[in-house]
């Protein structure tokens, strides 16, 4: 893609294209006052599709997703999402802040208030909004029974399983309304059969509401499981992309296959 291309309103797609994008970054650099931890990224992202990120610790993919997300700037490149005429990273003031709410993260380690309920975590986002209470009181409870946990509504944070947790987590992010969720590592602490059912929360989500998902993570179970397409990320670089089938299939860089030998020995 060139930076200078139309923006993303003004796309005309027949139903025989493929899906618009919802996110696109072009040719994206990012240092922290050392090496450049990106180097020249791009990546576009289908609407209402999961994308995966993989990599191992320290190949990125944080650093690319915090970037698509908004919560870092690139040295260079671009960020542009739909609906907005003008590179996103770009933006200013509430520009920006509404840019932000398109977007959902979470995280590996829930970041939640321990000692507020369950609904008090999912209403926090809409109160920093200035949501009216009345309105924040029904998308709460709509969002609780969205992710199976209405009957955990006034339960402290603390006292909820990790899988709990998580799943108010997701409620949280999407408290907004979103287009995409950004999920970081999110299955990374729970055991085997609750990341399982996390991520089939996910999928259904995505279904239940058009969300286009982007997850990173280091565990080809998360890939398999959920995601559409991949991206390999190795020292800030792609050195895979494609169909999540085709890269088990016939993986083709030597870290897909470094991947895929480590979790057929799990």
């Amino acid at each position: 893609f060139e930076p200078a291309r139309a923006p993303f309103q003004n796309l005309s797609v027949s139903p025989q294209t493929s899906p618009p994008e919802v996110m696109r970054i072009d040719g994206i650099s990012k240092a922290f006052g050392g090496p450049p931890v990106l180097h020249n990224i791009s990546l576009s992202v289908p609407k209402g599709s999961i994308h995966g990120i993989i990599g191992k610790s320290g190949a990125g993919k944080t650093t690319l997703i915090r970037i698509a997300g908004l919560l870092e700037k690139p040295d260079s490149g671009s960020v542009w999402y739909e609906g907005i005429a003008a590179p996103v990273h770009l933006l200013r003031g509430r520009e920006l802040l509404e840019a932000r709410r398109k977007a959902g993260f979470v995280f590996q380690s829930f970041n939640l208030f321990a000692s507020r309920s369950a609904a008090e975590n999912v209403a926090f986002p809409l109160e920093a909004a200035g949501w009216p209470r009345a309105k924040i009181r029904g998308r709460v409870a709509e969002l609780l029974e969205l992710v199976g946990l209405s009957d955990k509504a006034d339960r402290p944070a603390m006292h909820l399983s990790g899988g709990e947790k998580q799943r108010v987590a997701i409620a949280r992010a999407l408290a907004n309304h979103p287009a995409i969720l950004f999920s970081d590592e999110a299955t990374s602490a729970l055991d085997p059969e609750t990341t399982r059912s996390v991520l089939d929360l996910i999928r259904s989500l995505r279904q239940m509401l058009g969300l286009t998902v982007i997850m990173v993570t280091h565990q080809m179970e998360v890939v398999r499981r959920t995601c559409d397409t991949v991206s390999v990320i190795e020292d800030g670089n792609f050195v895979e992309e494609g169909l999540v089938a085709e890269l088990f299939a016939n993986p083709r860089s030597d870290a897909a296959k470094a991947f895929l030998k480590e979790d057929r020995n799990d």
